[in-house]
């Protein structure tokens, strides 16, 4: 190593232990204080961002229109009903099970053409192109099966043809049958093509609604607030009285302040499904310096505000330098002039 590298080695450890003395770092539990506040203004303008302007750009996106046939799909397939707060919800219930199979299956004819329009559910009987109120009671309820908990030889009720008796002492074997027929036929309308692209196309723009507003609410409060500042923190870290410097102990340029910014948006934001605030928070308790992750990739050091003291430049610290020397000078004179005159 030549003289000059030497020298420059030299120098830059004199700058970084004189500005470990002005560091009066902030503690961890602070920091993570910091991190929540910041956390919590990124979601609440993350969620007026998305109600605002996000999810209506989204409806006109299509979101709305998949939303609806999302919803007039499940509806109409005879399997979901409204509930008392006017949402389509899946019917629960053992005793509307019968109508609701009924309906499922059956194609029922269009009253202007007079012809049978296909469902939803599968062809019971693949020969066929529909499915008629025989091929229900056949393959659904097993009318030819000596099997079939039910009784077909009592007359049918035309109005309500869902409805069959069940023979003496097979009411159990009639509900399990209805609720295992029930499974299926939510299982075969789930892959439902149509609903099937609908509920990808609702939940694909929703996804991007709600992603690019808090990413949006990201970059605004976690990399262009702090390049407003004068130290470039966030508002997390202004309530925490806390400050930003680069090891060096000099004020982060715009460049830094970005560049640490944009680090903690990709880092902990949006990678959040990772542990590395884990990790990060881990540092920052178990070493010496309380460096986290973004600080060792953006090379600064948090600060207490109150007990730092952090200068724009090298030029700036000689300039304070030179005064408190020759402050120093004065004060020791003043001294020596009153210990003469005593």
């Amino acid at each position: 190593m030549n003289k000059n590298a030497v020298n420059e080695k030299k120098l830059n450890q004199n700058i970084l232990e004189d500005a470990e003395k002005r560091f009066a770092r902030k503690t961890p539990p602070m920091r993570l204080l910091a991190g929540i506040l910041d956390a919590s203004f990124v979601l609440s303008l993350a969620a007026i961002i998305a109600f605002t302007a996000g999810l209506p750009l989204a409806n006109n996106g299509g979101m709305r229109d998949a939303s609806l046939t999302v919803t007039a799909t499940l509806y109409l397939s005879g399997l979901y009903e409204v509930n008392e707060n006017d949402s389509v919800v899946v019917i629960d219930s053992k005793d509307k099970y019968p109508k609701a199979l009924y309906y499922y299956y059956v194609d029922r004819v269009n009253q202007d053409t007079n012809e049978l329009v296909r469902g939803m559910s599968p062809l019971l009987d693949e020969s066929k192109s529909h499915n008629s109120v025989d091929d229900y009671y056949d393959y659904i309820l097993l009318r030819n099966s000596p099997d079939s908990p039910f009784d077909f030889t009592m007359p049918l009720d035309e109005e309500k043809p869902w409805l069959i008796a069940i023979k003496e002492g097979k009411s159990e074997e009639a509900e399990n049958l209805y609720k295992t027929n029930f499974a299926s036929a939510l299982d075969h309308l789930y892959l439902n093509e149509s609903l099937v692209k609908a509920t990808y196309k609702f939940y694909q723009m929703l996804f991007l609604a709600l992603a690019s507003s808090f990413v949006i609410a990201g970059v605004l409060l976690l990399v262009l607030l702090p390049l407003a500042t004068k130290d470039g923190v966030t508002a997390g870290q202004r309530f925490t009285k806390t400050t930003l410097a680069n090891k060096y102990g000099f004020r982060l340029t715009k460049a830094q302040a970005f560049y640490r910014g944009l680090s903690t948006l990709i880092l902990y934001y949006v990678l959040f499904i990772l542990p590395i605030s884990f990790v990060s928070l881990i540092l920052m308790a178990a070493t010496k310096t309380q460096a986290s992750i973004v600080d060792r990739i953006s090379l600064t050091v948090v600060l207490d505000k109150n007990a730092s003291v952090v200068y724009a430049n090298a030029e700036e610290a000689r300039f304070y330098n030179i005064k408190r020397a020759k402050n120093i000078v004065r004060m020791r004179h003043q001294s020596e002039d009153g210990e003469i005159e005593n």
